[in-house]
């Protein structure tokens, strides 16, 4: 069975200290865990990092939700794990995204698809923004599909727990974490 590990704005605007929209202690935490979740994956699998990159003029209408960030050329869009995708067996891509959904005008199903993924898993930022939008794409699109539940967070505590009962309540995901990858 292929896999693939979409994670999803683990970019340093929402996991530094002094990121534009950042998820701070939560998204810090998860460090250990979406690196055991990427070494997990094997040379035969995929390892998609899809990090919000806000460049260009196109309408975004979260502009009245949130402060600018995520900047394309800046070092606020780049991953923060850096070191443990470099040292990962399994070929990377990184996908520029434009909108909560990792799906959204990336081409990111059309890519799983020739991957061969048979599995996909979601990690990432934030539980009930990215991550959740991807997930409902994921199923839209018809992706087996399965969220690192020690590999998401979310500003609001209580979205996220909104988010993780509607994986699984209303998706019908499993919730399992980075050591069941």
């Amino acid at each position: 069975m292929k896999k693939a590990l979409l994670l999803i704005n683990d970019i340093r605007d929402f996991v530094d200290d002094d990121g534009a929209v950042t998820v701070d202690k939560p998204a810090q935490d998860l460090k250990d865990n979406i690196i055991r979740a990427i070494l997990r994956l094997s040379r035969n699998d995929l390892l998609v990092l899809a990090n919000d990159n806000r460049g260009g003029n196109q309408p975004r209408p979260e502009k009245k939700l949130f402060p600018p960030h995520a900047l394309a050329g800046t070092a606020s869009c780049q991953t923060v794990l850096a070191d443990a995708v470099a040292g990962a067996k399994a070929p990377t891509i990184t996908i520029k995204k434009q909108r909560y959904s990792a799906f959204h005008g990336t081409g990111l199903a059309d890519m799983l698809r020739a991957a061969g993924t048979d599995k996909l898993y979601l990690a990432g930022l934030c539980t009930d923004i990215g991550v959740l939008h991807s997930a409902v794409a994921a199923y839209n699109f018809g992706f087996n599909t399965t969220v690192l539940g020690d590999c998401v967070a979310a500003c609001d505590p209580q979205a996220h727990d909104f988010a993780l009962r509607h994986f699984h309540n209303v998706l019908g995901f499993d919730i399992t974490n980075s050591a069941d990858l």
